[in-house]
């Protein structure tokens, strides 16, 4: 059995944006001037920063216009893009409470222990935030039972067997491949005279792959057969 799990960074929704632009070679002005939308709007998107863009309507339009420009599905990204707008909000009003205290106010019991209420629930959420953003992001494990690497087999098939996580999606040899609710799959794939590569990739929807390889080896005990007879009648 082998088991892999490639961890990847943790990005927020305008860093997710802000990075895929950069790999397909987009510069800031070139998006503006194609989306008609202002630079410095698209500059809060990637910053996180969208209570900054006027009016709730115009700012969900460009997030969205933005997103899909750069692949990206509205549904993917709405479910973040509010959670991230709530911990804002919860930042915010904790910033305003803790401002608010004085030095003189710091001795007053139910102050102290008001302040510290509101602190624990920013930092709340926070937490939430980050575990929700760790699971979204954090690349699956990925199980491969059977077939092992580098064999040799003179079956026409091989059946590939093992476990991911039941909300990846998963593929073998780029086909997608329906697998069982508690993430177990089974699949027969084809193989071919010679050496054949086996392609598992399992992803959820804002991660990267987990990626495993399997090198399969396929006799042809036909030909070889058909050689020793033709021998046999020379000789």
């Amino acid at each position: 059995m082998v088991h892999a799990m490639l961890e990847t960074p943790i990005l927020s929704i305008g860093q997710r944006l802000a990075e895929t632009r950069e790999e397909l070679g987009y510069s800031v002005d070139s998006i503006a001037e194609r989306l008609r939308i202002s630079k410095r709007y698209l500059s809060f998107l990637e910053h996180d920063e969208f209570e900054k863009i006027p009016a709730l309507v115009y700012r969900e339009q460009y997030l969205k216009t933005y997103a899909s420009f750069l692949g990206f599905r509205w549904e993917e990204i709405q479910p973040f893009y509010e959670e991230t707008l709530r911990v804002r909000c919860c930042s915010k009003d904790a910033s305003k409470a803790i401002e608010k205290v004085t030095s003189s106010q710091l001795w007053v019991g139910p102050r102290i222990v008001k302040y510290a209420g509101i602190t624990l629930v920013f930092l709340a959420c926070l937490g939430y935030l980050g575990v929700v953003t760790y699971h979204s992001l954090r690349s699956p494990d990925l199980v491969i039972d059977a077939p092992s690497d580098h064999i040799a087999s003179n079956e026409s098939t091989v059946i590939v067997t093992g476990k991911t996580e039941s909300a990846a999606e998963l593929t073998i040899n780029e086909q997608p491949i329906a697998k069982r609710q508690d993430g177990t799959f089974s699949q027969e794939v084809s193989l071919t005279g010679g050496v054949n590569l086996i392609r598992v990739a399992a992803a959820k929807k804002f991660s990267r792959p987990t990626v495993m390889y399997r090198t399969i080896i396929r006799e042809d005990n036909g030909v070889s057969q058909n050689i020793n007879t033709n021998t046999n009648h020379s000789l």
